[in-house]
C-alpha cells in the first residue's frame, strides 16, 4: 500500500498553488469569462511564482521538481474555477515544455525553455518564456467552468 506520498515540501508549493488560484485567480474568474478574455498577465504571475516548468530541469530554467508536485498544482489549480484558465496553464506547463525538454535539441531548449530576461520576456505578451506566448495570445477562454472547490 502506497503512503502519503507528499512531503513537507510539496504541502508548501500546494499551499502556493491554492492561494495563487484563490487569490489571484478566482476572485476575477467571472469577470473574464463575461469579457471573453484570457489574462495574459497570468502566465507571468504563474511563473513568478514556480509554477511553469514545474519538473524542467534547472540548467534549462524549470524547478526540477517530480511528479508529485504536478499533482499538487493540478489538484489546486481547480480552485481558480475556471477551466479556460486551468487548462491555458497545465498545456504550458505539462505538455508544451515537456515535449521541447524530451527531444528538443539545445538550441531550442535554450531559445523556449530558459528563464528569459524581463526585457526579452516583455517581447513575448509579457509570457515567461516563448513557449508561453502562442498560449498567452489565446484572447477567449472555453465558457466551461470548474465547480470551486472548498
Amino acid at each position: 500500500m502506497l503512503g502519503n506520498p507528499f512531503t513537507e515540501d510539496h504541502e508548501m508549493f500546494r499551499k502556493t498553488v491554492r492561494d495563487f488560484a484563490e487569490k489571484e485567480c478566482a476572485p476575477h474568474s467571472e469577470e473574464w469569462d463575461e469579457a471573453g478574455i484570457f489574462p495574459r498577465e497570468i502566465f507571468k504571475r504563474a511563473g513568478e511564482l514556480g509554477l511553469l516548468g514545474i519538473r524542467v530541469d534547472p540548467k534549462w530554467g524549470g524547478s526540477g521538481l517530480d511528479w508529485w508536485y504536478t499533482a499538487a498544482y493540478a489538484e489546486e489549480l481547480v480552485r481558480t474555477t475556471n477551466a479556460g484558465v486551468n487548462m491555458a496553464l497545465m498545456v504550458q506547463s505539462d505538455m508544451a515544455t515537456p515535449i521541447i525538454e524530451e527531444i528538443g535539441t539545445d538550441e531550442q531548449k535554450a531559445e523556449f525553455l530558459a528563464r528569459r530576461s524581463p526585457a526579452r520576456r516583455s517581447r513575448h505578451s509579457a509570457c515567461p518564456s516563448r513557449a508561453a506566448a502562442a498560449t498567452c495570445r489565446t484572447s477567449r477562454p472555453s465558457r466551461a467552468r470548474t465547480a470551486a472547490t472548498t
